[in-house]
């Protein structure tokens, strides 16, 4: 009996005893003896070994090949136990997990057996078929390491002769289960090798769900480059037709008649179409394309537009999945980029939003739009609201990865929205934490954005201390991150251009055109690279000259100009700042200048935008100053120094009189009569920017 109880482990459930006595009588016989000896204790429903080192002195005592014949036997017990059916949905206090089934425990014996033990393929099918079994009940469950461990037990027992030929359907199946387990727990390279076994025996048709598994692994594994050559041979097999290098008229080709295609369906039309069948075919080509923009994504290449485009059509064409949403917002986001077409832009939003609601879907589509569409029409505060809203919806459901990847861009749109630096920085101090223990890229874009914060503020660094951006930055470029590239090159600009090094600034920004046309998509961190570096580059055009600062520093402000086309509200303030230092540099036109500084600073003030408020009295402080209006220049910077100390930038505040010498009390004390900036500061609102 001690032997028997042994071979379970410490412990083991009276219910499984019981049922174990039904089939095999004398298995519970001296149960009440060995429990007064205190060789044995009970807990509740458990009996338990008074000792660890007892069971295991029992277990270890046994010859191993009388082990392996009572494994055997509990495992066939427990496998007819199982196939009689009266356990089905039980479990009991035993085997490698805490709770186990009647089957799982049968693979635990029949496993510790060794597939030694099974003589003829007939049983060597039967016992992988109950691991494939154990393991899809644990992965049912979330218990992925059990999961893998059962799906690798059964692949054992299959791993010599001719099973691939003659039980293909059960090789597949515990391959698969093995290859969906180890992505889950992050064995990358494990998934791979199960994935590859599938593809090597089988055909593309019957292998075409390992493939998100082998393309999701390779983007963990930053091996970006391949996972892309991989996704579009895979793709092109499939019937896709990929440019095997795409030029920009190629794209703009695919994306012209993928437009065409969209524009003969209303977004109501597109909400109508037949959802996909979660086993179709179709379905798992659509987790292939979503999975190969992943690696697109990150390294910025020119195949994204086009898996966006592959993943529209085929939604018109065979019903929309989970992945339709991806496509349409990412689509959406080339719309933008691309063609500069922002109503289009907001059609596809609204088909993902249409699509989403009504089919109950949850992925990163919202975040791609908060991204890269909405930006374009919602100002930062409310793109935080909805941000902030989203992440609390995909915590209920579960879905951490993405609530963490809504919560650090909610933050990032109150940073950039002029909230009070002080607050988010009392909050990002304990989120930095949450998000590197939810993951390490999550982690480093927390610690660049609470750097940042803390330089403006003027605080001592706790991220700086242990966290080094040039190692961020050559990993980044080792793995070819192009978009981490991006943020690190423009946190490099932001630090820069506030410590007032520009010509470090510069250099940041010219970093980034470096990059590829990919890195910069639309997004919040786009707006501000193009304000940001279009100061700059005027600046250091004021101190060195350079014909190509100037022109560079001009498409900035045209470029600006015309996202201020679609939505004044959120870029008119900042193309007129542009537009004025432009202005004052050029033309020599100072009424113009001085105009488009003004309407600046109004237009600021109307939409509550404090910190771009600040900057521009500060920028037409400096412009007063060069042409000796010293009383006007002095309002300016006393209205900027508290402007940056209203939003929290205290060591910006403190630089600006600094600078100039000036004491903070006097500044603070300064009267003079403001009426200066009265005349013609209302917008002219029944005009087009242009006529300004």
């Amino acid at each position: 009996v001690l032997q028997v109880l042994s071979a379970f482990g410490t412990q083991i459930d009276t219910q499984l005893l019981q049922i174990l006595e039904n089939y095999q009588p004398g298995i519970t016989s001296s149960l009440d003896s060995l429990l007064d000896k205190g060789i044995l204790d009970q807990a509740g429903p458990l009996i338990i070994f008074a000792h660890d080192l007892i069971q295991k002195e029992i277990y270890e005592s046994m010859p191993l090949a009388k082990r392996q014949l009572l494994h055997l036997d509990m495992g066939q017990l427990l496998g007819k136990i199982y196939q009689d059916a009266p356990t089905k949905g039980r479990t009991f206090s035993a085997g490698i997990s805490m709770t186990s089934s009647t089957i799982s425990l049968a693979c635990d014996h029949i496993d510790s057996a060794g597939p030694q033990c099974a003589r003829d393929k007939r049983k060597k099918h039967r016992y992988a078929q109950w691991n494939l079994i154990a393991g899809e009940e644990h992965f049912c469950h979330s218990n992925f390491c059990a999961a893998l461990y059962y799906f690798d037990q059964g692949v054992v027992f299959l791993d010599e002769g001719d099973f691939w030929s003659k039980k293909k359907k059960l090789c597949f199946a515990l391959h698969k289960g093995a290859a969906f387990a180890a992505y889950a727990l992050g064995e990358a390279e494990n998934a791979i090798q199960y994935a590859e076994r599938v593809i090597e025996n089988l055909s593309l048709k019957d292998s075409i769900l390992v493939w998100p598994v082998i393309l999701r692994s390779l983007s963990m594994l930053t091996k970006h480059e391949e996972c892309i050559s991989k996704g579009i041979d895979v793709l092109c097999r499939l019937g896709f037709h990929l440019p095997l290098s795409p030029t920009k008229e190629s794209i703009m080709d695919v994306m012209t008649k993928t437009d065409s295609m969209v524009s003969k369906f209303s977004v109501d039309q597109i909400g109508k179409l037949s959802q996909m069948d979660d086993n179709d075919s179709a379905h798992k080509i659509m987790e292939i394309m979503d999975a190969f923009y992943v690696s697109c994504a990150l390294v910025g290449s020119p195949f994204l537009p086009l898996a966006a485009c592959s993943s529209v059509k085929y939604t018109l064409e065979k019903g929309v999945s989970q992945e339709s949403t991806t496509g349409f917002a990412t689509f959406g986001q080339f719309k933008i980029y691309l063609q500069g077409d922002y109503s289009g832009a907001k059609k596809c939003a609204d088909i993902t939003r249409v699509l989403t609601e009504k089919h109950k879907l949850k992925n990163i589509s919202h975040v791609i739009m908060y991204i890269s569409i909405d930006p374009w029409s919602d100002p930062p505060h409310e793109l935080s609201r909805k941000y902030l809203k989203y992440h609390d919806d995909m915590m209920k459901m579960g879905e951490s990865n993405y609530a963490m990847i809504a919560l650090g861009n909610a933050w990032r749109c109150l940073i950039y929205g002029g909230e009070n630096l002080s607050l988010i920085n009392q909050s990002l101090r304990g989120l930095t934490k949450i998000f590197t223990k939810h993951s390490k890229y999550a982690g480093e874009i927390a610690a660049l954005d609470t750097i940042l914060v803390e330089e403006l503020i003027g605080v001592p660094s706790s991220s700086r201390s242990h966290f080094d951006t040039n190692v961020l930055q050559a990993e980044a470029e080792s793995a070819k991150n192009t978009r981490l590239l991006f943020r690190i090159h423009f946190f490099n600009l932001m630090i820069s251009y506030w410590r007032g090094d520009f010509a470090d600034a510069e250099e940041s920004s010219n970093a980034v055109l470096m990059i590829g046309p990919f890195c910069k998509l639309p997004s919040i961190h786009l707006v501000y690279y193009t304000l940001f570096s279009g100061l700059v580059l005027f600046q250091r055009y004021s101190e060195e000259g350079g014909d190509k600062r100037l022109q560079d520093g001009k498409e900035m402000m045209n470029q600006m100009g015309t996202w201020a086309k679609n939505s004044m509200a959120i870029f008119g303030n900042k193309w007129l700042l542009l537009t004025a230092e432009y202005t004052a540099l050029v033309d020599g036109q100072c009424e113009e200048a001085e105009e488009c500084y003004k309407k600046s600073i109004e237009a600021a003030r109307g939409h509550g935008i404090i910190h771009e408020l600040g900057l521009a009295y500060e920028l037409l402080g400096g412009y007063y100053t060069i042409h000796g209006r010293e009383m006007e220049s002095l309002l300016c910077i006393k209205n900027a120094h508290e402007c940056y100390t209203q939003w929290g930038a205290t060591s910006i505040a403190k630089k600006i009189l600094d600078d100039r010498g000036l004491d903070p009390i006097w500044i603070s004390n300064l009267d003079i009569d403001s009426s200066i900036f009265s005349k013609e500061l209302q917008l002219k609102t029944s005009k087009h920017p242009r006529e300004w």
